[in-house]
């Protein structure tokens, strides 16, 4: 879908300066997109949220902290608007533990030929089973 990298400078040789990546590269960073159009990041975790009271009160807290010029909205939505996310579903959490090995897998048998994570589904059956919990 998109991803980001982040850089720094180095120093250089006659006055050319080189670039270090600085950042980690997954799915955090890349937003992938699944079969079934299932977002294969820390975005499906997001959306087991939504519709939720913490949600709604975290939307509330952020436009709170914005029309009062302060960055602390998570403050406000606990301690004004008493809200805060409830534990995350044992189905979401167990897709959330297999999305790394999932892909790790993908990417070990386009390039070693075999999975480096026995018996995690693949990234395929894994964006069925997160389209299926959502």
């Amino acid at each position: 879908w998109d991803g980001k990298f982040e850089f720094a400078f180095t120093p250089g040789v006659s006055d050319r300066r080189g670039f270090l990546l600085v950042d980690s590269i997954g799915p955090d960073e890349l937003r992938l997109i699944g079969s079934g159009n299932v977002h294969f990041s820390k975005e499906f975790l997001r959306r087991v949220y939504r519709g939720t009271a913490w949600y709604q009160a975290m939307e509330q807290a952020k436009s709170l902290a914005k029309s009062r010029g302060v960055k602390d909205w998570k403050k406000i939505c606990k301690d004004e608007l008493g809200q805060s996310p409830g534990k995350l579903p044992a189905e979401a959490f167990e897709n959330a533990r297999l999305m790394y090995p999932s892909l790790a897998n993908g990417l070990a048998r386009l390039f070693l030929g075999k999975d480096v994570y026995p018996g995690v589904p693949s990234v395929s059956e894994l964006c069925q089973r997160i389209q299926g919990a959502l």
